[in-house]
């Protein structure tokens, strides 16, 4: 959670300073994780987490490692806990329905509609939706479908039997 949350740390901060790059340092690795708290205290993954506290801060030049720890970060994730408790049954029958109309439509095979990276396919889906591991699909879609994991959709893939281990390990 810590990494994804840099990440996407970095994603938005280098849209306010385009060369900033971030240097580890115990003050920062320490909010990171007070961070990822927050996040696994509100079962909110660290992407929507971060892309939700850059929406609510008004004065992007005041955006900090430390802004995802104060009281509006807090709130964010408690709004997002409440707004994203996903039916996943519900996601991944839509998820099978947007490969079934790319593979009637285009003529596509099963692997290329999961490669193909504009039709909207979660990336957890598409590593958990083939028979085998298909290492191609990991590679290209692993950290993507690491932050979409929520507690939620692990308990569902568990339930389902669906080879969630290849997104965690």
């Amino acid at each position: 959670m810590v990494e994804e949350l840099k990440a996407a740390f970095l994603d938005k901060k280098t849209i306010q300073v385009p060369n900033y790059q971030y240097i580890s340092n115990p003050k920062y690795d320490e909010l990171f994780n007070k961070a990822a708290d927050i996040c696994m205290k509100e079962d909110v993954d660290a992407f929507r987490f971060v892309q939700a506290v850059w929406n609510a801060t008004t004065n992007k030049e005041h955006f900090y490692v430390k802004t995802l720890t104060e009281a509006p970060a807090r709130n964010a994730a408690k709004l997002l806990a409440a707004d994203f408790k996903t039916d996943w049954k519900k996601s991944f029958d839509q998820q099978v329905r947007v490969v079934q109309n790319y593979v009637q439509k285009s003529g596509w095979n099963f692997r290329d509609v999961l490669l193909y990276p504009d039709n909207g396919l979660y990336g957890w889906f598409r590593i958990i939706s083939t028979a085998e591991r298909d290492e191609k699909i990991i590679e290209e879609y692993k950290s993507i479908a690491r932050m979409e994991m929520t507690k939620d959709l692990k308990k569902f893939l568990i339930e389902k039997k669906y080879a969630y281990e290849r997104i965690t390990d």
